[in-house]
């Protein structure tokens, strides 16, 4: 693969995002006079069905309007960043993923780690942050991942090309933006709307064989 759930996790020698930012954030709110709360969630997006990675629960149902949409999934607090470890790698191992002719791991869901901090002062809840941390599934092509089920590599597919399209009405600063079209970009709606701040890493393959790939990712970037 290309790197995208290695560039999340890592590994002992080499941290990814998830235990570099949980680490660096306790160290931060430790320095800070103020209470804090942290706490987490995991869900997957599995063929346009939302599943919580942390507790055993029927699919999610994501409620609310244009305007904010939510699901209820579970929340745990977390005292230091092993606790946040360990609900990752939990919650990793319910994650969708399968063999196919371009990676031996691909995972097929698109995962959504979520941190949230509250600050209090007095016992009075004064703000509420959240950082969305969101693993992508891979983007093989139909024709050359031959994923034994073809309808979920074409659900993975269009949802990428449904936030394609999202971003692009973004930064052309239309009225009218397509969230609803999939479940996923309503998913991401507090990540690229409003006053989020968005940050894309683009994982590229090596392998001359995944040229077209990588093209469509840089011009995805781009």
């Amino acid at each position: 693969g290309a790197g995208k759930t290695y560039t999340m996790s890592g590994s002992v020698s080499e941290p990814g995002l998830i235990p570099r930012i949980s680490a660096e954030l306790f160290t931060q709110l430790q320095e800070r006079s103020h209470i804090y709360q942290v706490s987490i969630s995991y869900i997957e997006c599995y063929m346009e069905k939302v599943r919580d990675l942390l507790k055993l629960q029927p699919p999610l149902q994501i409620k609310g309007t244009s305007d904010n949409f939510h699901v209820q999934c579970a929340e745990f607090i977390c005292l230091s960043p092993k606790q946040v470890l360990n609900h990752f790698q939990n919650g990793n191992l319910l994650r969708k993923t399968v063999q196919t002719d371009m990676n031996s791991h691909s995972s097929r869901s698109h995962a959504v780690f979520t941190f949230t901090v509250k600050k209090f002062l007095d016992n009075q809840l004064l703000q509420v942050s959240k950082l969305h941390l969101i693993d992508l599934a891979g983007s093989e092509l139909l024709r050359k991942s031959n994923v034994q089920n073809q309808k979920e590599s074409a659900a993975i597919n269009l949802s990428l090309s449904v936030l394609g399209k999202l971003i692009k009405q973004i930064v052309e600063q239309q009225k009218h933006l397509c969230y609803r079209e999939s479940v996923l970009t309503k998913l991401l709606k507090e990540s690229i709307g409003g006053n989020a701040v968005t940050v894309v890493v683009l994982c590229l393959s090596l392998s001359k064989n995944n040229a077209d790939e990588t093209y469509s990712c840089l011009d995805f970037g781009e």
